[in-house]
């Protein structure tokens, strides 16, 4: 497993690097579908492949990604919102290099700032361009305001759902939420826990064909995660997947999706760069944010 991910960064840092800051937001219908574990992880593959990945816990302080990183959190973005930090000072560094910021209470905030701290705010997240390949934004789960503008200005959105009827009913809502705004971000879609290859296909392609018919949207086919006993191990020990478990079924297939993410990138994704998301998360707020 470590051999293919050394031949795999090999050939991906031979490629074109991403001409600036991508944000990728990793969004659910519902709650307990493994969102989190899934973003947690895909930064890890990510930085594996040779990416400087940054999380932000943008599930308002809940997704305990701290935890799953091994790192220790004692600032997050509230505090540079009200300026008392700067935003290299609440960045943790956690499993092979992977970054990490917490939302914390700020996330609630930012669809209510005034004009003065979207400017700062703005100002200081820009400094990520420097810092940061990929953005993973882990949102909270279902169709929140807050979720919505964060999902609906990223570069790309990432939606996970498992088999489980109500699940894909969510994920379904979210996808059909999210479709109608205008500009909306390409979308992904990835299946979690399904019982074999089979399944896992077999809900891929029957849910993208459903959305197809019914929204004439391309939904990208990203891929599926096994269901594996390592992962419920892997929390119990507070250790990522990738790096407790590189070898297991479900490891195994996060490190393909990464690798297929940066071999086939979306055609027609928007990949502004980070200072567009911001302008798209904020408006015309931020055009004198500079």
């Amino acid at each position: 497993m470590l051999e293919q991910v050394s031949k795999l960064k090999e050939r991906v840092i031979e490629q074109r690097s991403l001409p600036k800051t991508h944000v990728i937001s990793v969004s659910s219908g519902k709650g307990g579908v493994g969102k989190t574990s899934f973003a947690v992880n895909f930064a890890i593959a990510l930085s594996r492949l040779g990416k400087k990945v940054l999380i932000i816990d943008a599930d308002f302080g809940l997704a305990n990604i701290d935890v799953m990183l091994g790192v220790s959190v004692v600032h997050d973005l509230s505090s540079v919102i009200g300026g008392e930090r700067d935003i290299r000072d609440v960045i943790s560094e956690g499993h092979h290099g992977v970054k990490f910021i917490s939302g914390g209470s700020g996330v609630y905030e930012l669809i209510s700032l005034d004009e003065a701290r979207v400017a700062r705010l703005v100002s200081q997240m820009c400094r990520l361009e420097d810092i940061a390949d990929i953005i993973l934004l882990d949102t909270g789960a279902g169709l929140s305001d807050v979720v919505l503008r964060v999902v609906r200005s990223s570069d790309e959105a990432i939606v996970i759902t498992t088999p489980e009827p109500t699940a894909i009913m969510d994920a379904y809502a979210l996808i059909k939420t999210v479709n109608r705004f205008e500009d909306s971000p390409k979308l992904r879609l990835i299946v979690n826990l399904v019982t074999s290859n089979k399944e896992g296909n077999e809900m891929l392609n029957g849910f993208v064909r459903v959305v197809k018919k019914n929204m004439q949207l391309d939904l990208n086919k990203t891929g599926f995660i096994l269901r594996d006993p390592s992962v419920a191990l892997a929390v119990k020990s507070q250790v990522p997947l990738l790096v407790g478990y590189p070898d297991s079924p479900a490891a195994q297939n996060i490190q393909s999706i990464a690798s297929k993410y940066l071999d086939v990138p979306i055609a027609g994704g928007r990949g502004q760069g980070l200072s567009h998301f911001l302008n798209r998360l904020f408006g015309r707020q931020t055009e004198n944010a500079g």
